[in-house]
């Protein structure tokens, strides 16, 4: 039996989230915003990045610190709000998101620690269906520091190397940062959530 025939019509048309993987702003915050953030994150404490298999440093080479909301409102705010509306326009993913389910990610990449990286992975895992919504925030320019590139599945290279550029994409699609070779990168990471992934 053809088991596609039972499935209802408007469950198989429309856009593909590949359609859009990604959306992307030039300059989302400002220099003096940006300015900001680091301090804010640079007061933060400051552990070794983990995967959800724990510590491996042949997938992640970097340093973490959690921002919570309290720590910068006016800038979860923000994001939270241009995010919402693009996943809801006509083009969006509509994702069911509800909230922030955890802190940002403070990221610091910082050549000095063996080229650090962050190799293929989703933003998903256990305990971690929940995220919908990737967002990364540029919180260094490309002249601060080299390679640290960000590629997205089915796209390639993301040219995403702005002070205050953000990006979003869908949690379950693969991605890499690869090896920062020289100066420092840093980054604001933060999910937008909602029901688990079944």
């Amino acid at each position: 039996m053809n088991r596609l025939k039972e499935i209802p019509e408007q469950w198989r048309v429309g856009d593909s989230m590949w359609d859009s993987p990604y959306f992307y702003w030039e300059s989302y915050f400002s220099e003096e915003e940006v300015k900001l953030l680091n301090k804010i994150g640079d007061k933060l404490d400051v552990t070794d990045g983990t995967t959800f298999g724990g510590e491996d440093k042949n997938v992640r080479l970097g340093k973490v610190a959690w921002m919570d909301y309290t720590h910068a409102e006016w800038a979860f705010d923000r994001i939270w709000q241009s995010v919402v509306n693009t996943n809801e326009v006509e083009d969006g993913w509509n994702l069911d998101v509800r909230g922030y389910g955890e802190a940002a990610q403070y990221t610091i990449y910082d050549a000095s620690e063996e080229n650090s990286f962050y190799g293929w992975h989703q933003d998903i895992g256990p305990n971690a269906q929940h995220r919908k919504i990737s967002v990364t925030v540029q919180l260094s320019d490309e002249s601060e520091y080299e390679g640290g590139d960000v590629n997205l599945d089915n796209v390639g290279t993301i040219p995403f190397k702005g002070k205050g550029d953000m990006i979003i994409f869908p949690s379950v699609f693969g991605h890499e940062v690869l090896p920062v070779t020289s100066g420092i990168r840093k980054s604001l990471v933060i999910w937008l959530t909602g029901p688990k992934l079944r």
